[in-house]
């Protein structure tokens, strides 16, 4: 006697709508069941077996199907619910962490976004100088300026001496370096 493997016997949609069915039953187990202390991942759990059970039925479209429109529309649902799915749980994972991270006592009074808002402005702070630091850097700055056009001044005055030296005369040239400094000056 002879045994033979029976996986051929049984065609693909059968055995996913097998699977459809095991799903469906464990969904609605863990759904009435809410086995975790937390109810947003219960709810994440319920979403992904939605996912689940949802693409494995719109698959079966897919599978020796000669409509390319339901095929389009299959794998579009497919490819909305599980990006819907994985977008919630990185929210949610995403959320807890920010609350951890904040760790404040009344955190679960606030809302998600003057939680968010609080986080993003410590963060910023980081980055912006204080009123000390800014009054430094404005200092340096003008300081620099400063040195930039004494260091000018004098470049011109030994310009012009140079040229008064040349033409013996006794007046001051006016060179173009001086008018320049004077309309840069008057800005």
């Amino acid at each position: 006697m002879c045994i033979r493997d029976r996986s051929d016997i049984v065609d693909v949609k059968t055995r996913a709508m097998t699977i459809i069915i095991v799903l469906a039953i464990y969904y609605f187990l863990v759904s009435k069941a809410q086995p975790f202390a937390d109810k947003t991942f219960n709810g994440l759990e319920n979403m992904a077996f939605e996912s689940f059970i949802l693409t494995i039925f719109f698959a079966l479209y897919v599978k020796d199907n000669s409509i390319p429109a339901l095929n389009y529309v299959s794998y579009a649902v497919m490819a909305y619910v599980n990006l819907k799915f994985l977008l919630m749980l990185f929210a949610y994972f995403f959320v807890k962490t920010i609350c951890q991270l904040m760790n404040h006592p009344a955190i679960k009074k606030i809302s998600f976004l003057t939680a968010t808002t609080t986080l993003i402005k410590d963060e910023l702070q980081r980055f912006i100088p204080s009123p000390e630091e800014q009054e430094r850097i404005k200092n340096t700055t003008e300081k620099r300026r400063v040195s930039k056009i004494l260091a000018r001044l004098q470049e011109i005055e030994l310009k012009r001496k140079a040229v008064d030296a040349d033409s013996n005369s006794t007046q001051p040239a006016i060179t173009p370096d001086i008018i320049l400094l004077r309309r840069s000056t008057r800005t």
